[in-house]
């Protein structure tokens, strides 16, 4: 029985007519650029249930990008029915669950398929799981199994590599001898295959050809992923200007977030980490919602600033709750997050921030040999890196004379030399009660999706601090244009 004849026995079964209306009416509104009108599109279409077949896979796309995490995964169960429960259409439903955050079921979901026409495909993906469930046993297993079918899989090669992986000679040999076939690969497996060698060649203390690797891998990611640094300068002019002359409302007894800020690789997961271990979080990450929130704004223009500054907070709180449920304070460590602290210090006057840094040397070298899945394009060449930084330092300057004691700074050095003390200052800043398991971060089992996966599972130690020692005159770009 075809899929169509399927769905047409269905109850909830809509005329063709009321179909074409329905769809009209979202398309029209993502036309508008409405997220609330696209997402109340979305609702009644799930809600009358009719036969889109594949254009459900669409209607999801557009949900998850909303941060509509509930909806999207209804959508795409709407379109894994109407593939006839394809072992394809339920590969492509783990993943979508992987990206939702919701890592057990995609566990699952993965791992009840057989019979899949992409086997490698499928096999990666429950590495990937795996890898962020923290069970590199499972991980490394299935990932070995990737690149012994597919040596040509550089992504595979660099999570390997990120766990450790590939220290025994013989695995290290696989990995440069991968090279032949990683020659003919697209620009991704190349760019990944190169940071793996990068991090296999400097764990060997092999500075010049690690360096080489590295700047080998991001020359190739920079011709598909581009840097402006006028629009980069020109967003963190707005992001300082975008604290209204308004004073914010406490929160209304709700769930208040936590903001951890920081660059990249300056310590911000070992925050969320600890915060995290806390029994009154839910969890946390890099979960990007405040752009929709932003983007809201405008939507909201119209209402009295108090009405305003509710319904963003409202917003705000349900994307959170979409992604990390409803049990606990959820921890905000998004990418970019300083282009958001005046948006957030609008919405609300006791949502805390903990802003993170590190010698900036050390975090510049670990942003360069680091493989970062979206975004991050500044990291590329020292000289932008050195640009963003200067950035980045601005944009906490100007929030720390905005908002004052609201910003808690940690410096990461401070942080891994006296834990107990930081410790128990991020915790009262944050108004959560002195616990024993924040001080003991690493055995916290949750999912960890950054290329911090594996040292938040470590103790909390000194080993990154003073990396960028033997690269020094390698770094000396960023230098010249930093300091």
């Amino acid at each position: 029985m075809s899929p169509s004849i399927r769905q047409q026995k269905n109850p909830h079964m809509t005329s063709a007519s009321a179909t074409d209306q329905m769809l009209s009416a979202f398309k029209a509104a993502l036309a508008r650029g409405s997220r609330g009108d696209v997402n109340a599109s979305a609702a009644r279409l799930l809600e009358a249930r009719p036969a889109l077949g594949a254009q459900w896979r669409s209607v999801a796309a557009v949900l998850m990008h909303n941060g509509e995490i509930a909806m999207a995964l209804a959508a795409f169960q709407h379109f894994v029915e109407a593939a006839g429960n394809s072992p394809a259409a339920r590969l492509e439903q783990g993943i979508l669950y992987a990206r939702a955050g919701r890592l057990v079921e995609a566990s699952q979901i993965l791992g009840a398929i057989t019979g899949s026409s992409d086997p490698i495909g499928l096999t990666f993906a429950r590495a990937t799981v795996a890898l962020d469930l923290g069970d590199f046993v499972q991980a490394s297993e299935l990932l070995e199994d990737v690149v012994l079918r597919r040596p040509s899989a550089g992504t595979a090669w660099l999570s390997l590599a990120t766990i450790g992986a590939l220290a025994a000679p013989d695995r290290r040999r696989a990995l440069f001898d991968a090279v032949a076939h990683v020659s003919s690969s697209g620009v991704t497996d190349k760019v990944a295959w190169q940071y793996a060698v990068g991090r296999v060649l400097a764990e060997q203390g092999d500075v010049d050809k690690a360096f080489e690797a590295f700047t080998t891998g991001a020359n190739l990611r920079r011709t598909v992923l581009p840097y402006d640094h006028a629009a980069d300068r020109e967003n963190a002019r707005q992001a300082a200007a975008e604290m209204v002359q308004e004073v914010a409302a406490p929160t209304d007894g709700g769930m208040v977030p936590i903001l951890v800020a920081g660059l990249p690789r300056s310590g911000t997961t070992l925050v969320e980490q600890i915060l995290a271990s806390h029994s009154a979080v839910a969890g946390g990450g890099e979960v990007n919602v405040l752009r929709l929130v932003a983007q809201d704004r405008r939507e909201l223009a119209p209402l009295a600033p108090a009405d305003r500054s509710r319904a963003m907070t409202d917003l705000y709180r349900h994307l959170l709750v979409e992604r990390f449920g409803s049990d606990g304070r959820i921890i905000d460590k998004s990418l970019n997050l300083s282009r958001f602290i005046g948006l957030a210090a609008t919405m609300s006057a006791d949502i805390p921030i903990v802003w993170v840094r590190r010698d900036p040397l050390d975090c510049a070298w670990s942003c360069f040999r680091s493989h970062f899945v979206v975004g991050a394009e500044w990291s590329l060449t020292l000289p932008d890196m050195a640009r963003h930084f200067r950035l980045e330092d601005q944009l906490h300057h100007h929030w720390l004379t905005k908002l004052g004691g609201r910003i808690l700074q940690v410096q990461y050095e401070a942080l891994v030399d006296d834990p107990a003390y930081w410790t128990r200052t991020i915790l009262s800043h944050c108004g959560l009660a002195d616990e024993r398991d924040p001080y003991q971060p690493h055995l916290k089992h949750r999912a960890v999706t950054t290329s911090s996966v594996a040292q938040v599972r470590r103790p909390i130690n000194r080993d990154g601090i003073g990396g960028a020692g033997p690269y020094r005159k390698h770094l000396e770009p960023f230098a010249r244009h930093y300091f």
